[in-house]
């Protein structure tokens, strides 16, 4: 915890909260993603608005993308999908077929079926590659929130507390929140 310590978790904001001159709080947005709202050090009237969501520690970074480039090696690109919820499901039953969740102190091959093995067998490019629990939640959320929603903006565009979302090219995202 920073010098503000630990944020309250609010299931709700209500306008009275307008009030308050220095706000530090966590909100839910929609799972698994909140937002923290804390002072800006550098500023007397502006608040920080930070995203809280399941990331990879930079040493896994390069898991996602080596999924990624799996699941396109398999997709077929006659494949007509017309809805958003068909191309979720079918991403999701693409990053099945790449990966294979391990329970807790299984070894890589524990917890693979027949087939799996045997593909084992015929190199690394076919196999299913091992993710925790917690790392196949992540990568689900990352597909859900990269390949089908907006990326960087998805967990703005679910909050609904945002009035107002801008930016000047590349640089800060500036929003305008109905509540602070």
């Amino acid at each position: 915890a920073n010098r503000l310590g630990i944020p309250p978790f609010h299931k709700t904001l209500s306008r009275e909260m307008k009030n308050w001159e220095n706000p530090h709080l966590i909100y839910p947005v929609g799972d698994p993603i909140f937002i923290h709202i804390f002072p800006d050090k550098n500023s007397k009237t502006r608040r920080v608005y930070r995203v809280v969501e399941p990331r990879f520690q930079a040493r896994k970074a390069d898991l996602l993308q080596k999924i990624e480039s799996r699941i396109v090696a398999q997709v077929d690109e006659r494949l007509e999908v017309e809805t958003q919820e068909d191309k979720l499901r079918i991403l999701m039953e693409m990053l099945d077929r790449v990966v294979v969740v391990k329970g807790s102190g299984e070894s890589e091959i524990e917890g693979v079926g027949f087939l799996d093995r045997f593909s084992m067998l015929r190199g690394p490019s076919l196999r299913k590659i091992p993710l925790t629990r917690i790392e196949y939640e992540v990568i689900r959320y990352l597909l859900r929130k990269n390949r089908i929603g907006l990326g960087v903006l998805e967990p703005l565009i679910r909050d609904p507390y945002i009035e107002d979302i801008s930016c000047d090219g590349v640089g800060p995202i500036f929003l305008e929140h109905k509540i602070f």
